[in-house]
C-alpha cells in the first residue's frame, strides 16, 4: 500500500502542481518529501483540509517542519484557515530558509488578536509570495490592550521558549527585548530577521468596519543574537532586521501597516486602500480606550527606543496610498493623526521616489533625516479635520534634516479653508528643495511659513505657493521663515519662491505684504532670498541683511470732466519711485495738447511733464530711499485744459523700499 500511494503522488507531481491526488498517509510523508525530484510540499499532504474553514494550523506547522528539514518550497494552492487566536500558544514561528508561495489566488486566513499570527525570530532567508493574508477577527476598542498583562506575559514566555530552544539563547535573570503589548498584535512579528522577502502579498481584513481591521501588518523588532547568554538586558549585544524586501505589497483594511526599526529595506510597488484609527464599530473610542493604539500609519519607521541602532538605507519606490478612510469622521485629537509615511528619530540615507498619498490625514512626519532623497511626491489631504492649533501639516517636520534633497513635490489641501500651511518649516543644513508646489483653496492662517530651512547651506528654488483665495487678516505674515538662531547665525542659504494669490497689499503694503523672516542685521554671513508675489507684482529680495522691496502698480484711468484728475494709486510713505510710464489708450479731447503726471496737485508735472498724447512715455525717476522719512503721496494727471470726459490713460509705476531687516 505504501508504494502505491507514493507512486500515485509522484505521477500527479508530473502534472500541474498536483491538482488532484493531494493526500498522503502520514507514514509515507518522509519518503516522499525526501525525494529529490519533488521540490515543493503542500499542507494537504500533512492532513490539512484546505477548505478555509477547518483549522489547519497543526498541518501547516508540520508543513513548515518538513520544509525546514528538506529545503523544499511550500505551495498553498487553496484557502487555508489557521486558528492562531489562543494567546501565547498558537503563534506560528517561521524558521530559516522557508519559501511559501500561493497559487490560484489562495488565502491564508488568520484570526489572531492578542498574539501575532507569525513570528520570524532571528530567521534568515524567508520568502512569502503570491498569497493573501486574510484577517478574520475583531478587537474591542473599549478595552485597553496595552495594559493587558496576559498579552505581555504569555507572549514573552512563548517567545523566550523559542529563542532558548531554537536559537540557543540563554536568559539568565533576563528576558527577550520587549516593546509593548501592542507589538504582539501584529500579523507578522519580525525579530532581527534578515533577508526576508514579501512578494505580491496582500494583507486584507475580511470585515468592513474599522474594528475588524488588522491592528498591524508587519512589525520590525530588535532582539538578542543566537548562541548568546543574556545576563544584563541593558548591556548585551543585539541586532535588528536587515535586508528586507517588499515587492507589490497591498494593505487593505489595516490600522498600522508597517512599523519598527530596520536596515537595508526596500519597498517597490506598495499599495494601500482601506485604513482607519482604532475605534468601536459604532465609531466610539477613537484611538482605543486610554489611546492604547499608537497613532497608526501606513509606514512608521523609527529607532523604536533602541539604545544602539537607527533606521538606515530604507527605500520606497512607486508607492500609492489611496487613503480610503473607514469609520467615524472625527479624529483622536491632539494626541496624533493617521498620516501615511512616518520616518523619524534617526534616518540615515532614506530614499523615497514616486510616493502618492490621498489620505485625508496627510502625507507624513519626517525628522532626524541624514542624506535623504525625496522626489516625485504627490499628496492630497484635508486639513479641516484637525484643529489648526495642532499644526498637523500634510508634510510635517518633527526633527532636523541634513544634506537631503526634496524635488518635484506637490501638496494639495482640499480643505475649504486652510488654517495651516500644507508644508511645515524645516530645521537643518545642506538641504535642497527644488520644485515644491503647494496648493490651497482659501488660506486663512495665523502662522508663518511654509518655506524655510533654519540652518546653513540650504537652497529652495523653483517653488510655488498657489492660493485660490487669501482671506487672512493677520498682519506681518509671510511665506519664508527662519527661527531666531538661523536669522542670527545661518549662512549660505539661497531661496527663490513664487507666490500666487496673495491678498491685496495696497491698503497697507508694509503689514499685508508677504513678510520675510530670513536674516537679521547682526548676521555676519552671506544669504539670499527672493519672494515674487505675482498678484501684487511685488518682489521682496534680501541680500545678506539688506532687504529691497520692488512693487509695480498699474492703474487705468478714465478721464473725467476736470483739467486734473487724481489717481487711486497712492505712493506709500516708505517707498521711493523708481520709474513711471504713462500710455494713452484712447483719444483725448482735441483741445488737450499737453498732458503731465505728478504728485503735486495744481502742478502735476514733476514725474512726467510731457506725456505723449498718442503713445507711451517712460521716465526713470530713481528717487533715493525714503524709508522712514517720507509721507504718503497722491498722483495726478493734468491737462492744459479740461478733459471733457474723453480719454483713457494707463499709468504704471515701479516703487522701491530698501532697509535692513
Amino acid at each position: 500500500m505504501r508504494k502505491t500511494i507514493f507512486a500515485i503522488i509522484l505521477i500527479c507531481g508530473l502534472g500541474s502542481m498536483l491538482s488532484s491526488c493531494e493526500y498522503i498517509d502520514i507514514k509515507d510523508i518522509k519518503d516522499f518529501v525526501d525525494d529529490d525530484n519533488v521540490n515543493y510540499i503542500k499542507p494537504q499532504w500533512f492532513g490539512a483540509t484546505m477548505d478555509g474553514v477547518t483549522d489547519d494550523r497543526d498541518a501547516f506547522v508540520a508543513t513548515l517542519d518538513a520544509a525546514d528539514s528538506t529545503g523544499k518550497k511550500i505551495i498553498i494552492d487553496k484557502d487555508i484557515f489557521l486558528d492562531v487566536e489562543e494567546i501565547g500558544a498558537k503563534t506560528i514561528f517561521i524558521p530559516d530558509n522557508i519559501y511559501i508561495e500561493g497559487k490560484n489566488g489562495a488565502k491564508i486566513i488568520v484570526n489572531h488578536l492578542r498574539s501575532p499570527a507569525f513570528i520570524m525570530a532571528l530567521s534568515n532567508n524567508v520568502t512569502i509570495k503570491d498569497i493573501t493574508i486574510l484577517y478574520d477577527n475583531a478587537y474591542d476598542a473599549s478595552i485597553n490592550y496595552g495594559s493587558d498583562a496576559s498579552i505581555k506575559d504569555l507572549n514573552q514566555a512563548n517567545l523566550q521558549n523559542y529563542l532558548e530552544t531554537e536559537r540557543n539563547i540563554t536568559f539568565n535573570n533576563s528576558n527577550p527585548i520587549y516593546k509593548g503589548a501592542i507589538n504582539f498584535m501584529y500579523t507578522f512579528l519580525l525579530y532581527a530577521a534578515s533577508d526576508i522577502n514579501f512578494d505580491n502579498v496582500k494583507f486584507k481584513a475580511k470585515g468592513k468596519t474599522a474594528d475588524t481591521f488588522m491592528i498591524g501588518g508587519i512589525k520590525f523588532n530588535e532582539q538578542y543574537n543566537s548562541d548568546q547568554e543574556v545576563v544584563d538586558n541593558d548591556l548585551e549585544d543585539t541586532n535588528i532586521c536587515r535586508n528586507i524586501t517588499f515587492k507589490n505589497l497591498v494593505f487593505d483594511g489595516t490600522l498600522m501597516g508597517v512599523q519598527g526599526i530596520v536596515k537595508n529595506f526596500e519597498s517597490t510597488g506598495l499599495r494601500s486602500y482601506r485604513y482607519s484609527d482604532a475605534q468601536s464599530a459604532d465609531g466610539s473610542n477613537i484611538g482605543g480606550a486610554d489611546k492604547w493604539m499608537p497613532p497608526p500609519h501606513l509606514i512608521y519607521l523609527n529607532s523604536d527606543n533602541s539604545p544602539t541602532y537607527n533606521c538606515s538605507d530604507v527605500r520606497f519606490i512607486d508607492t500609492v496610498d489611496y487613503g480610503e478612510y473607514v469609520g467615524n469622521e472625527d479624529v483622536r485629537g491632539s494626541s496624533g493623526y493617521c498620516h501615511s509615511l512616518k520616518l523619524v528619530d534617526k534616518q540615515n540615507n532614506p530614499y523615497v521616489d514616486g510616493y502618492k498619498s490621498f489620505r485625508r490625514d496627510g502625507l507624513g512626519d519626517f525628522g532626524g533625516i541624514e542624506n535623504g532623497v525625496f522626489k516625485d511626491i504627490y499628496a492630497e489631504f484635508n486639513s479641516s479635520i484637525f484643529s489648526a492649533s495642532w499644526q498637523f501639516n500634510a508634510f510635517r517636520w518633527v526633527g532636523t534634516v541634513n544634506n537631503s534633497s526634496f524635488q518635484n513635490i506637490e501638496l494639495q489641501d482640499n480643505a475649504a479653508i486652510a488654517a495651516v500651511y500644507p508644508l511645515d518649516a524645516m530645521t537643518g543644513s545642506g538641504n535642497l528643495m527644488d520644485a515644491i508646489d503647494i496648493y490651497v483653496k482659501e488660506l486663512n492662517t495665523i502662522y508663518s511659513g511654509p518655506f524655510g530651512i533654519s540652518g546653513s547651506g540650504n537652497t529652495i528654488i523653483n517653488s510655488t505657493l498657489d492660493i485660490e483665495t487669501h482671506s487672512s487678516t493677520q498682519e506681518w505674515r509671510g511665506v519664508v521663515y527662519h527661527n531666531d538662531l538661523a536669522m542670527n547665525e545661518g549662512g549660505g542659504n539661497h531661496y527663490e519662491v513664487v507666490v500666487k494669490g496673495w491678498r491685496d497689499i495696497s491698503p497697507n503694503p508694509r503689514a499685508l505684504r508677504s513678510r520675510m523672516l530670513f536674516a537679521k542685521p547682526v548676521n555676519p554671513n552671506n544669504n539670499y532670498a527672493k519672494v515674487i508675489d505675482l498678484n501684487n507684482h511685488y518682489i521682496i529680495e534680501q541680500i545678506n541683511n539688506e532687504v529691497t522691496a520692488t512693487w509695480t502698480i498699474t492703474e487705468t484711468v478714465d478721464l473725467g470732466s476736470l483739467q486734473e484728475q487724481q489717481l487711486e494709486i497712492l505712493v506709500d510713505a516708505d517707498y521711493s519711485i523708481v520709474d513711471v510710464q504713462a500710455s494713452v489708450l484712447s483719444d483725448l479731447d482735441a483741445n488737450i495738447t499737453s498732458l503731465s503726471l505728478g504728485t503735486n496737485s495744481g502742478a502735476a508735472n514733476n514725474l512726467l511733464p510731457n506725456i505723449s498724447t498718442t503713445g507711451s512715455t517712460i521716465a526713470n525717476i530713481n528717487e533715493p530711499s525714503l524709508t522712514g522719512s517720507g509721507s504718503d503721496r497722491s498722483l495726478y494727471l493734468r491737462g492744459n485744459t479740461s478733459f471733457n470726459d474723453m480719454g483713457e490713460v494707463k499709468v504704471t509705476m515701479t516703487l522701491r523700499r530698501i532697509d535692513t531687516n
